[in-house]
């Protein structure tokens, strides 16, 4: 023990004795970073349930009422592109030239037509045209026309077991901290969070579904949102300018509800927040029509876009963070959302307390859910890539 001469001060006493002065909460980054989670809890009637890992649903399309033709010329015989979309009585336009055909007989994909409806003389055909069908137009005391219909397609994705654990030995849980809450508390709250933004990153980015045999038991993997949207998917290369904006803007709106959800890193947000600034309005996170989530709404008569920066977006050396995705949360207008998480029965999200073994000097915790994302109609939906500037 060495002696001091003179005042005693913070640098020469024992340094162990002073009290430490240390902040109780712990500060944490991205503590609200799974919107996806919370609107699709939230919209459109919520999650449902499933009575089986592999979840199926059937979607329709309307009626095809566009075709082209390989036929030149004014003659009444067409070579279509697919004849079984042209009917006896029916009325076909072809936009270029605006004549009107009447169908009086089809073999295969030969199309034969009346022309000039109108009266004002036959326009030559050239290759590629393209048709409009416009309704039928049938003889007077004739009878019923033959019956089209068609069947839905069958969609289908997979259940994933989602699970995180905390485990700590009793010292540890009976030791005390500085921190509050104590650290096994913490330890846990930090296993929800982070089991959250599992799910949130699998239903954006999951592969594809994916179902293996390989093991001793099956494993499952959801196909996410990212993998399940391939119409409407625009790549910008980069630049993306306030003329491409908008005449991809209607594009967005043109199946579907005229209210939707966008989600994206800072940049693409920033780029388009650039634009039409007298259009867009920023609505704050307490907002009950957007449950907690801070948007920012651009209004337009093609339709609302709420546009949400997404902090998982945010990945270095990635194409994710140049990328849009615009997503129909709220539904077609039969207040059902066509994306929807869908949860095993009796298996959604639980904690499971004390799954250590059972002469174990300590406690493990352990969060489960076996779920998975539906997309309905993904017409609906888009991805814009490509949005650096």
């Amino acid at each position: 023990m060495s002696n001091i001469k003179g005042a005693r001060d913070t640098n020469t006493v024992e340094s162990t004795i002073l009290a430490r002065d240390i902040q109780a909460q712990i500060n944490e980054y991205d503590k609200d970073i799974t919107p996806l989670v919370v609107l699709a809890e939230k919209i459109g009637g919520g999650p449902r349930v499933t009575h089986n890992p592999k979840f199926e649903w059937y979607e329709e399309d309307r009626e095809v009422r566009r075709d082209t033709s390989t036929t030149t010329g004014t003659g009444t015989s067409l070579t279509v592109s697919d004849g079984t979309l042209w009917n006896i009585n029916d009325v076909w336009v072809c936009p270029r030239t605006g004549e009107g055909f009447l169908v009086t007989n089809v073999s295969s994909n030969t199309v034969t037509v009346t022309r000039d409806l109108d009266g004002s003389g036959a326009v030559a055909l050239v290759s590629g045209d393209e048709f409009i069908k416009v309704g039928q137009a049938k003889m007077e005391h004739d009878t019923s026309v033959t019956a089209l219909s068609a069947n839905p397609t069958g969609m289908f994705n997979y259940t994933q077991i989602f699970e995180r654990t905390v485990e700590m030995s009793d010292t540890m849980r009976n030791t005390d901290t500085y921190t509050s809450p104590q650290d096994w508390e913490n330890r846990k709250r930090r296993m929800i969070q982070e089991f959250k933004i599992d799910q949130e990153g699998a239903y954006f980015w999951g592969p594809g579904e994916y179902l293996s045999t390989a093991g001793t038991h099956p494993r499952r993997a959801t196909r996410g949102i990212r993998n399940s949207v391939t119409t409407n998917v625009t790549d910008f290369n980069g630049t993306l300018s306030e003329g491409q904006f908008f005449a991809e803007y209607g594009d967005v709106f043109r199946h579907g509800n005229k209210t939707k959800f966008g989600f994206a890193a800072r940049t693409p947000v920033s780029v388009i927040g650039g634009f039409p600034r007298g259009k867009l309005e920023v609505i704050q996170g307490d907002d009950d029509k957007t449950y907690g989530v801070t948007v920012m709404r651009f209004q337009h008569q093609h339709g609302t876009l709420n546009l949400i920066t997404h902090n998982l977006f945010e990945v270095s050396q990635s194409t994710f963070n140049s990328e849009l995705v615009i997503l129909d949360l709220v539904g077609d207008g039969s207040n059902q959302s066509l994306v929807r998480r869908v949860y095993l029965q009796n298996r959604d999200t639980h904690i499971k307390e004390n799954v250590q073994e059972n002469d174990r000097d300590g406690r493990k915790d352990l969060i489960r859910a076996e779920c998975g994302i539906q997309l309905g109609l993904e017409k609906s939906h888009a991805v814009w890539k490509g949005i650096e500037s």
